[in-house]
């Protein structure tokens, strides 16, 4: 699975590998979200450039997600689910925090989730596992109005903090700060847009529980391959590929705040690449077996005389395929 290059770029590659990796494994870099699904007029802004949403994708700390006139779907690593509606304007902040500026979203949060907070125009917003929360905001001109259809949450201003239950809507302008309370509207095409979304990524399971950042994506393994029982690791995962398809080699290497990210252009290609290890079954071809822990690219890298190549990191930490030449370099953390 070689990346042709010149053997300066090969060792530049190389070199910059070594930063990130040191990172991840110390456990200083939190894992990104996912851009996981766009329609429409969708853009990302990172590094002082805007460029149309190509989902899957990172996004990660400084990042924003903006929706003008279409739809959009972030995922979290522990399971949470974040739609956005036209107009949104979502920035993750440098702790890795959600900051809705303007727009609306649309939150689940799993059962299993530690502690969402979202900060808003008037403040911060708590919400509690295993709950859908109808967010909006109008930045510093209008009302920040959040609705808990499901679940408890807890908005905290500069000097207050207001407490919501399922049903509970409260409206409260920032030039004002004076609560109005509400009830729960019936469901818009966005909210019921949002529960199909949601409802559609958690209907299919494997036998056994897929970790919470790949739990939404149950639906595209299904339609992409099969659950089966292989000794002595339990369940796990057989893609239907056509034969000579490999890991790691229909997307792209790109260098993030994480190290060298693999980006594939498959949307099931997303969770099993950044989560898990993969093996070879002599008879049945590549198999993938769910991991919790999220890593940019579970690859061993080796540098030749003019490329570098990588291969699949097993669950011994060892490369699937032998690799014919040394120089071996991490690309993520065992």
């Amino acid at each position: 699975m070689p990346c042709r290059t010149s053997v300066a770029g090969a060792l530049l590659c190389l070199l910059a590998l070594g930063v990130p990796a040191l990172a991840q494994e110390a456990g200083q870099t939190p894992p990104p979200f996912t851009l996981s699904y766009a329609e429409g007029r969708v853009e990302v802004a990172r590094h002082a450039a805007v460029e149309p949403a190509s989902p899957p994708d990172l996004i990660e700390e400084g990042d924003r997600l903006m929706t003008s006139d279409g739809r959009a779907e972030l995922l979290g690593d522990d399971g949470l689910m974040v739609h956005l509606d036209a107009g949104a304007d979502l920035h993750v902040t440098p702790d890795m925090r959600l900051r809705l500026v303007r727009g609306r979203i649309l939150v689940h949060t799993p059962p299993t989730v530690l502690d969402v907070a979202i900060a808003l125009p008037v403040g911060d917003l708590r919400l509690e596992p295993h709950g859908r929360y109808d967010i909006r905001a109008d930045d510093l001109d209008g009302d920040t109005v959040v609705a808990v259809i499901d679940g408890r949450a807890t908005l905290s201003g500069a000097d207050d903090a207001w407490p919501l239950g399922a049903g509970d809507v409260v409206h409260i302008d920032p030039r004002d700060r004076r609560p109005r309370w509400s009830r729960v509207p019936a469901a818009d095409d966005m909210r019921l847009w949002s529960s199909r979304r949601a409802d559609r990524a958690t209907l299919t399971r494997a036998a056994s529980t897929l970790p919470p950042g790949v739990e939404p994506w149950g639906d595209e393994l299904a339609r992409a391959g099969r659950w089966d029982t292989l000794a002595p690791f339990g369940q796990v995962w057989f893609p239907a590929v056509a034969p000579g398809w490999r890991p790691f080699t229909d997307g792209q290497w790109r260098f993030t705040r994480r190290g060298w990210t693999w980006i594939d252009r498959t949307r099931w290609g997303w969770p099993v690449h950044h989560y898990g290890r993969w093996g070879w079954h002599g008879v049945r071809g590549w198999y993938w077996r769910p991991q919790r822990t999220w890593g940019p690219g579970w690859v061993r890298w080796a540098i030749g005389a003019d490329h570098v190549g990588w291969a699949p990191l097993g669950w011994d930490a060892r490369p699937v395929e032998p690799f014919p030449l040394g120089g071996l370099a991490n690309a993520a953390p065992r």
